[in-house]
């Protein structure tokens, strides 16, 4: 068995099924252990949303205890339609059972290793091109 690399240790543990030994090249089904979002400013995307999952039949998001929503972008809101926006985002994700961490808590890719949601070992994906930083506690993670 050949040595992994530290990245490929945490793809193997996140791979679905695991998988004992990963190696470059390999396609592999993954599981991240934290997904972090950033609480939007367009109301009409979470109506959409809400009405998407609503026609999906889906009344119970799947790994909502691994999905963070942060306020770190326009907070304080700059307008009302972008405040108002923020709080469909916000009463969607309540609604969901999503953690929220509201605006004045910082950016969501040192929110997340500030309240140890991630930590060595893990992988993260955020919607944030920042959240490859996040990789210095000892992680593995990207932006969508």
């Amino acid at each position: 068995m050949n040595p992994m690399h530290a990245l490929h240790k945490i793809l193997a543990n996140c791979a679905r099924p695991q998988h004992a030994q990963v190696a470059p090249g390999e396609f592999l089904e993954v599981e991240p252990d934290v997904f972090g979002v950033i609480i939007g400013v367009n109301g009409t995307e979470a109506k959409r949303m809400a009405a998407d999952l609503t026609e999906l039949g889906v009344t119970d998001l799947p790994l909502k205890d691994r999905i963070y929503a942060v306020s770190d972008h326009a907070s304080p809101a700059p307008t009302v339609a972008i405040a108002q926006g923020q709080k469909l985002w916000r009463d969607f994700f309540r609604d969901h059972g999503v953690r929220i961490f509201d605006g004045g808590a910082g950016v969501s890719h040192l929110v997340l290793p500030e309240h140890g949601l991630v930590r060595p070992g893990m992988l993260a994906i955020a919607i944030d091109s920042h959240a490859p930083t996040m990789g210095a506690v000892g992680l593995y993670a990207c932006s969508l």
